[in-house]
């Protein structure tokens, strides 16, 4: 549980350059707001194990419920903000040299337009009984591709709203979406396990009484015929009057005893009782995951286009101008 309850913290302060020695997860700086709402400053010192807590002055001890990974949830749940941030990314000025054509060009222009990486970070907790798993992944996409790259290497530009124009990123999120519940579906199941195994045990004794109580009743009612069945033998045997009273008396009460354990349908009672608690246990054992999108991330930077015009072409004595743009990111050329 010590490493999922890591992984979620490397992934929530992943900007703020989080480092680890002797056991010991050092968090240098956090965000104002869940220093707010933890309070207490960074930086921290956290570990995760109750020895080390003791060996380590000041240090936060990480375990399920502590009241880190607390502020941490309440933190991304208050969130959900968008957040636009310029990349200081230029197009080296040589680049156009190694475009290459066979005409000769007579004309450079260029102009620049804007790439957008958008960054969905995601949180899920998922808990069942006293089992409990909480998940953060964050996003960065570029088309119809997760990508694996840090952006935070870059520096950071001034960001001007005014230089994108509508973004429609529902697309972007919808992949990061349904990769997160892929992501989900492999970081839960150990818990569904946990819990399938003892929803199992809790069915298998809730039939096993409910079977014993019907039996009971079933034996009850045998029972009383077995000895219905006896006093009336005993009657046709019995030549002193007095004891015939008492006999037919035991009889009579006998037989109303069984009429009052068949009227009351105890089985269907019964079996109705079982149905309640077989439901409720498996609704207590149902995992109830709750997936949150905690922050849009949008980051953007210049691509240049360049529009070259080339000499007439002797043949047909016209002139052509193409247009090719260049990825400073990616380092690459478009439409070339």
């Amino acid at each position: 549980m010590s490493i999922n309850n890591k992984k979620l913290i490397l992934e929530f302060f992943k900007e703020y350059t989080p480092s680890e020695k002797n056991g010991i997860l050092i968090i240098p700086k956090a965000p104002n707001e869940f220093e707010e709402i933890f309070g207490k400053k960074a930086p921290y010192k956290l570990v995760f194990s109750l020895n080390k807590h003791n060996e380590v002055k000041g240090s936060e001890f990480i375990t399920q419920g502590s009241y880190f990974l607390s502020s941490m949830k309440a933190y991304m749940y208050d969130k959900g903000q968008t957040s636009l941030i310029k990349l200081n990314i230029k197009t080296p000025l040589k680049i156009i040299d190694e475009i290459k054509t066979k005409q000769k060009i007579t004309k450079i222009t260029q102009s620049i337009s804007y790439a957008i990486l958008p960054e969905f970070t995601l949180f899920s907790n998922a808990h069942a009984l006293n089992e409990r798993k909480q998940v953060l992944k964050s996003y960065l996409i570029k088309d119809k591709k997760i990508l694996d790259l840090d952006l935070t290497k870059f520096k950071f530009l001034k960001s001007d709203p005014k230089e994108l124009h509508e973004l429609d990123i529902q697309k972007q999120y919808h992949l990061a979406k349904e990769d997160f519940k892929r992501y989900l579906h492999d970081n839960v199941k150990d818990i569904k396990i946990k819990l399938k195994e003892k929803l199992e045990t809790e069915l298998e004794r809730i039939n096993v009484y409910y079977a014993n109580q019907i039996k009971e009743k079933d034996d009850e009612i045998i029972t009383c015929k077995k000895k219905i069945k006896t006093l009336k033998s005993n009657l046709r045997h019995t030549f002193y009057e007095r004891d015939a009273d008492i006999l037919r008396r035991n009889i009579s009460e006998s037989e109303e005893r069984c009429k009052m354990l068949e009227k009351r349908g105890y089985k269907k009672r019964l079996e109705e009782e079982e149905e309640f608690h077989l439901r409720d246990e498996i609704n207590k054992h149902a995992l109830v995951i709750e997936n949150k999108l905690v922050n849009i991330t949008i980051f953007y930077y210049p691509i240049t286009t360049f529009s070259l015009t080339l000499e007439k072409d002797k043949k047909t004595d016209k002139q052509k101008t193409i247009e090719v743009s260049y990825d400073p990111l990616f380092k690459e050329f478009k439409n070339l």
